[in-house]
């Protein structure tokens, strides 16, 4: 609450999956923060491990309808190549 008032913009980086269903009520890394300060949140997928929109998708899926209002959009992390074998996705 005190970076929020004192600046336009606040980044929180979350630490490991949001989707931890049974530890969600005491969840303060990841989307937890972000319902406590009402922030927007970027779910980020590694495209190295492989099947990275089935991951966007099973993450966004899993996600109660109160944390799915949250998600904001996705980044593709670790992408080489031709970005235009990303277009259909």
């Amino acid at each position: 609450d005190d970076l929020a008032s004192r600046y336009d913009i606040v980044i929180a980086e979350g630490a490991g999956s949001p989707t931890e269903i049974n530890l969600r009520a005491g969840d303060y890394v990841n989307l937890g923060l972000a319902r406590h300060a009402g922030m927007p949140a970027v779910v980020v997928g590694d495209i190295d491990r492989g099947g990275v929109f089935a991951a966007f998708f099973g993450t966004v899926a899993l996600l109660c309808p109160e944390d799915q209002a949250l998600i904001a959009g996705f980044v593709v992390n670790k992408f080489r190549g031709n970005l235009e074998l990303l277009a259909p996705g």
